[in-house]
C-alpha cells in the first residue's frame, strides 16, 4: 500500500493477519513484530541518510503499554486506574533486562523450571520521573518533573497531528531532553511513519482516519476507516470501536433516566477524579465559594439561566467534597432529543465563562 503524506510517499506492508509489518519512506525503513495477542513487541528501524539503526522492544500490561526500551534508555508507563490516560513516565538510562524463554516443545512445561519464576530481578534506580498533564480526553498536553518544572509541552491539530513540541532543553539550560510518544488514548506515535499505533491497527493523524479496515467489521460502525464523529468528544483506545466521554455518558443518563430532552451535561476532571453535572439540577444549598463567584458575575454577563448550568452543578459538587478545582478541566455537551445534536460539544455561556475564570477551571474547548 502507498500513502501520500507531508513527508512524501509511505509504503506499507501487512501480513496475513492484517498487521503492519514493514514501512518505507524517504527517511526510514522499519519492521514491526507482534506477540500472539497482536500487541506490538518490537520495532526495528534504519535511517536512510545517517545509517543509524534502532531497535525498540515493548512490554504490555493487558492492552496498555507498560514499557519501551532500546540500548540506551527504558521508559515505564503508569496510567490512571482502569484507563488509557497516562499518569507518569519512569525512566532509567539502560536497556531493560530480558530473560531467555526455553523451548518447551520436546519437554513438559513445569513452573518450577520457568526462568521467569526462578529469577528475582533487583529493583532499578530511576534516573527521572515525569508526570503527565492531559486534557479532558486524556491526550498529553504537558509533562513536569518531580520538582514541578515543565519538561515537555505539545500542541496538536484537531485530529491529533502534533504541530509543535518543546522539551526540557527549551525551558531550562543544560537540562536533558524529555520525549513523549503517547497521543490520543491508546495511541503511540512512530517517527518512522508519522502514524499512531492504536493497538489493533494504525491511525493517520494527517488524514484523521485509520489506514486499514476495522478488524471487527461493521460492529465498529458503518465506516470501517473512521476514527470517531469528532476528536473533541470521542476516543478509540483500541482502534476497534469509538467510546463516549464521561460528559456524553452523563448526557445519556440524563436523557434516559431523568427524561431530559434539553440542557447540558458536564464532566469536571480534577486529576484522576471525575465529577458530573447536569443543568437544572443544581443543589439549592450552593457552596459559599460558588455563591460568591456567582454574585461576582456582572449583571450584563448573567445569562437568563444564571446559576443553573451543568458547570455550576459540577463545581458545586466538587467544592462540597472539599476538592480544590483550580487547574481542573471541564467538558460540556448538549442534551437533546435530536440524536445528531445530543452529546455534541457545548460552549460555556457568559455566566459560566466568568465563573470558570474565577475558579481557574479550564474549558475543554480551549
Amino acid at each position: 500500500m502507498r500513502q501520500k503524506s507531508s513527508k512524501g510517499d509511505l509504503y506499507l506492508e501487512w501480513d496475513a493477519c492484517g498487521r503492519l509489518i514493514k514501512s518505507r519512506n524517504t527517511e526510514y525503513t522499519a519492521e514491526f513484530r507482534y506477540d500472539a495477542l497482536g500487541r506490538r513487541i518490537q520495532k526495528r528501524s534504519k535511517h536512510h541518510h545517517t545509517g543509524e539503526e534502532q531497535n525498540v522492544i515493548y512490554g504490555w500490561d493487558g492492552n496498555t503499554l507498560a514499557f519501551e526500551s532500546n540500548d540506551q534508555i527504558t521508559k515505564h508507563y503508569v496510567y490512571e486506574k482502569d484507563s488509557f490516560v497516562p499518569l507518569l513516565q519512569a525512566i532509567y538510562r539502560e536497556p531493560i533486562e530480558l530473560v531467555q524463554t526455553p523451548d518447551w516443545t520436546d519437554q513438559p512445561y513445569h513452573i518450577a523450571k520457568d526462568p521467569l519464576w526462578r529469577k528475582t530481578a533487583p529493583a532499578k534506580s530511576l534516573d527521572n520521573i515525569c508526570f503527565y498533564h492531559c486534557d479532558h480526553l486524556g491526550t498529553p498536553q504537558e509533562m513536569s518533573d518531580a520538582q514541578g518544572q515543565m519538561v515537555w509541552k505539545a500542541e496538536y491539530k484537531a485530529w491529533g497531528e502534533r504541530v509543535s513540541a518543546k522539551s526540557a532543553s527549551s525551558f531550562f539550560e543544560n537540562s536533558e531532553i524529555v520525549t513523549n510518544n503517547i497521543r490520543f488514548q491508546g495511541q503511540y506515535f512512530d517517527e518512522e511513519t508519522g502514524l499512531h499505533y492504536n493497538r489493533y491497527r494504525y491511525y493517520s493523524p494527517y488524514v484523521g482516519r485509520f489506514i486499514s479496515k476495522d478488524p471487527i467489521g461493521l460492529l465498529g460502525g458503518n465506516n470501517v476507516y473512521a476514527y470517531a464523529p469528532n476528536p473533541v468528544s470521542w476516543i478509540d483506545p483500541l482502534g476497534l470501536n469509538r467510546k463516549k466521554t464521561p460528559a456524553q455518558l452523563t448526557a445519556d443518563r440524563a436523557r434516559s433516566e431523568l427524561g431530559k430532552t434539553s440542557g447540558a451535561a458536564a464532566d469536571l476532571q480534577v486529576g484522576s477524579i471525575n465529577i458530573s453535572g447536569i443543568s437544572g439540577r443544581v443543589d439549592k444549598n450552593v457552596h459559599p465559594q460558588l455563591k460568591k463567584a456567582l454574585n461576582n458575575v456582572p449583571e450584563e454577563e448573567q445569562a437568563p439561566w444564571h446559576g443553573n448550568c451543568a458547570e455550576v452543578d459540577a463545581i458545586n459538587k466538587a467544592l462540597k467534597k472539599g476538592i480544590n478545582v483550580e487547574g481542573a478541566t471541564i467538558d460540556v455537551v448538549n442534551i437533546n432529543s435530536n440524536d445528531k445534536r445530543h452529546g455534541t460539544h457545548k460552549p460555556a455561556c457568559s455566566s459560566c465563562n466568568n465563573v470558570l475564570k474565577q475558579f481557574g477551571v479550564n474549558s475543554s474547548e480551549k
